[in-house]
């Protein structure tokens, strides 16, 4: 009776005669391969400039509106959900287009200048090797307004906290000195916008009351002159209140209650008048800066230590690559295995080595 052949164990010299042993006798070639590499991809890294990122912190209150009206406690999750709302729409003002064209028109002539260089990765590589072989390299082009703008967006980014009402406004620069100024006016746009939104929402209760207090005022001067008419009518002097006519009495005191409740009204509306009028005059925004525009010390090598990275992982699959595909062409035998596979028999034993 015929025994089946009993499997091998794993060895570790397999891996190593066929991984290992090739990469061994190929390192000159390894080597200078994986260090080519890697020293392009330095060199595209040095053309990447530094980051520098400016950082402030805004809390976000209740609009006026809202913050005016009397909430019970049974609105507390309505309260939260307003929260958010609030959050994220003033999130995504800071980051449209239309409030980074209101900031651009702010900025000094340095950030604008900063702001013509992209931080992209690829626009600053192919800006760089341009420059190299260009003539004018130390003339900047004129780069259009809306591709300021768009670079100005792309490089905010917002961190919200809807719980705290907080918004974290960050925005990276070439220049250390410039970030911050960046920021700072964006702030400024914002709390000017905000303020503004607010007074009119204020202006807007103003307007109303100067309606009411027109309307006010006609009444009063028509429920006067009704009191006026009747007394010429009669001829009965201003200092006679009481009659002995009981149907004139009974108007006059009709008469002199619509006065003086015209009245009454009329002194309440510019009261309330003078009231909003003095807060829209001293209105402010729902938005407070808890912590000012301010910069990191040192620059942000992330974009640097990522094309590091990729120039040392590339290098080195491109080196081992290039050993493994010449193993596979030449396919040497470097193991029992490998003279199994090729004479295609069974082999009953261990095959004999013999060291050279």
């Amino acid at each position: 009776m015929v025994q089946g052949i009993e499997q091998r164990q794993f060895d570790f010299s397999v891996f190593s005669a066929r991984y290992l042993v090739p990469v061994l006798e190929r390192k000159t070639m390894v080597l200078i391969t994986f260090l080519s590499v890697l020293f392009i991809f330095a060199i595209l890294a040095s053309m990447v400039k530094p980051e520098y990122v400016s950082e402030t912190i805004l809390k976000i209150d209740a609009p006026f509106i809202r913050a005016s009206t009397r909430l019970s406690n049974q609105d507390s999750y309505q309260t939260t959900q307003h929260a958010a709302l609030d959050v994220i729409s003033e999130a995504r003002r800071i980051q449209s287009a239309a409030f980074c064209a209101n900031v651009f028109l702010r900025l000094p002539e340095k950030a604008k200048e900063d702001l013509k260089t992209p931080l992209d990765l690829r626009s600053q590589i192919i800006s760089t090797i341009g420059s190299l072989f260009s003539k004018d390299a130390d003339k900047r082009s004129n780069v259009p307004k809306e591709s300021i703008i768009m670079e100005m967006a792309q490089r905010l980014t917002l961190i919200t906290d809807d719980d705290a009402r907080l918004i974290t406004i960050r925005i990276k620069a070439v220049d250390k000195a410039v970030a911050p100024i960046i920021l700072k006016h964006m702030v400024d746009a914002f709390l000017e916008v905000n303020a503004e939104e607010n007074k009119a929402s204020v202006r807007a209760e103003t307007q109303f009351v100067e309606r009411e207090k027109g309307k006010a005022y006609q009444n009063y001067l028509e429920a006067e002159n009704n009191m006026i008419d009747l007394r010429k009518r009669y001829g009965i002097p201003a200092e006679v209140e009481i009659t002995r006519d009981i149907g004139l009495q009974l108007e006059m005191r009709r008469l002199e209650f619509n006065l003086d409740m015209a009245k009454k009204r009329f002194f309440t509306v510019e009261q309330l008048l003078t009231e909003t009028q003095m807060r829209e005059a001293g209105m402010l925004g729902n938005i407070k800066v808890i912590s000012p525009p301010s910069t990191y010390g040192s620059p942000s090598k992330t974009a640097g230590q990522k094309i590091l990275g990729i120039g040392f992982f590339l290098g080195l699959a491109l080196a081992l690559g290039i050993v493994f595909v010449l193993e596979f062409v030449q396919a040497p035998l470097r193991h029992e295995l490998d003279v199994e596979s090729v004479m295609r028999l069974p082999v009953m034993g261990i095959i004999p080595r013999i060291n050279v």
